[in-house]
């Protein structure tokens, strides 16, 4: 069980955000402290009411609310009635006993964890203070509530320390219909010791079919100047889902300096492997295809999925070809020149350039020098090309060598 608090300027997104979950079936409203109605006769109108009240009688704060998580362990099921004693006593050891506050229950990531909204404005317009930092005061409150109620201590996923290669093929992710951080470190387990590629984007290619995405960050950001690696689900859609899971969360802690040592690795194993994707895709060429979707038939009946990248401006400027046979992901710009997006476009004849209804705004903060591959670059093209339907159908082969390298 573990803790995390958000500061707001005012409740209304953490309100909006968990009333969402509510109205879509993934969140139950489980209580409702200093308010006259029960948590059940409430809406997000009158939740907000109450908040913004408080909030208009302090000009002057710039934090106004709290967004706080208390996560349990996957292995932790308890009834309502339990889950609502520990959320009342939480606030009361954190000194929030008698502010207004909701407690949701969310189910959405195949784990239970609680959710509360609370406001920190008083009926008088002070806002309150705390005597030591709000972190230390969670993390001794939760001490308190484990003994009590006899918890499991930690909240992350109990897994394995080593990374254990598994040749059984994982089920692509939906978000909500497992633990995520389990699911992934699943599909990691497949991935990472059983196919090769030699940099982030090839790694990428073959993550996103599983919904899965393996972000070091923009350029100029911490995660980015940190040599930082999270591991976060989007759904079918492209949109990111769910908190970000860091690497060292993950067995085996596959960050991106144990993947820089893969890629070298692969770079120099994978040859055969390059050949004969480039075979096939000069075949597939060859037969003339009358539209993306035949060229991609040709090459998916030879278990290989060719998968564009559109970006923000309706360009298609990255092609990766996986191999399901030899379990090889190789973007077109590291096969080489004649399979990159613009050489084979030219050839079948299309336009590498689309229209992107509702994106002609302006993108703030847009960096030319990020050539990373986006989910949502994956689902442009999902949309503006027409693909025969995506199957993973991985070959359940001998695992060639260990993950722990």
């Amino acid at each position: 069980m573990y803790g995390k608090i958000g500061s707001y300027t005012n409740a209304y997104y953490a309100i909006w955000y968990n009333e969402r979950k509510v109205s879509g079936g993934l969140a139950h409203r489980l209580y409702a402290g200093r308010f006259l109605e029960d948590a059940e006769q409430l809406d997000l109108r009158s939740i907000t009411h109450r908040f913004s009240r408080l909030e208009d009688l302090n000009q002057r704060s710039y934090v106004k609310a709290y967004h706080i998580s208390l996560n349990f362990s996957h292995a932790e099921r308890l009834s309502n009635d339990k889950y609502t004693a520990i959320g009342k006593e939480y606030m009361s050891l954190m000194g929030l006993g008698r502010q207004p506050y909701v407690i949701y229950l969310h189910m959405d990531t195949g784990y239970p964890h609680l959710h509360f909204v609370v406001s920190l404005i008083t009926p008088s317009g002070r806002r309150i203070e705390f005597e030591r930092k709000p972190a230390t005061i969670s993390t001794n409150s939760i001490e308190l509530i484990i003994d009590k109620y006899q918890l499991i201590k930690s909240g992350s996923i109990q897994m394995p320390k080593i990374l254990t290669p598994t040749a059984q093929e994982p089920r692509r992710l939906d978000y909500g219909q497992s633990p995520t951080t389990k699911t992934i470190s699943d599909v990691l387990s497949y991935v990472l010791p059983n196919y090769k590629y030699t940099d982030i984007n090839e790694l990428n290619s073959i993550l996103m079919l599983y919904n899965i995405y393996a972000d070091i960050g923009r350029p100029g950001s911490l995660t980015n100047k940190n040599r930082g690696l999270v591991y976060q689900v989007h759904d079918n859609n492209g949109k990111f889902k769910g908190g970000r899971v860091p690497a060292h969360r993950l067995p085996s802690k596959p960050g991106l300096a144990w993947l820089e040592k893969v890629f070298i690795e692969n770079q120099q194993r994978r040859h055969y492997e390059l050949d004969r994707i480039r075979t096939y895709a000069t075949l597939a060429l060859k037969a003339r295809p009358e539209s993306w979707t035949h060229l991609s038939e040709y090459l998916q009946s030879d278990r290989i999925h060719l998968s564009p990248f559109i970006n923000s401006q309706g360009l298609v400027h990255e092609l990766a070809f996986v191999d399901f046979q030899t379990k090889t992901a190789v973007t077109g710009a590291n096969l080489g020149l004649e399979f990159t997006a613009g050489a084979i476009f030219e050839k079948i004849g299309l336009s590498q350039q689309f229209e992107i209804p509702g994106e002609t705004r302006k993108y703030r903060n847009k960096i030319p020098e990020d050539f990373r591959l986006m989910p949502s670059d994956f689902y442009r093209a999902r949309i503006h090309l027409v693909l025969p339907a995506q199957k993973i159908e991985m070959p359940q082969l001998a695992i060639r060598h260990s993950i722990n390298r």
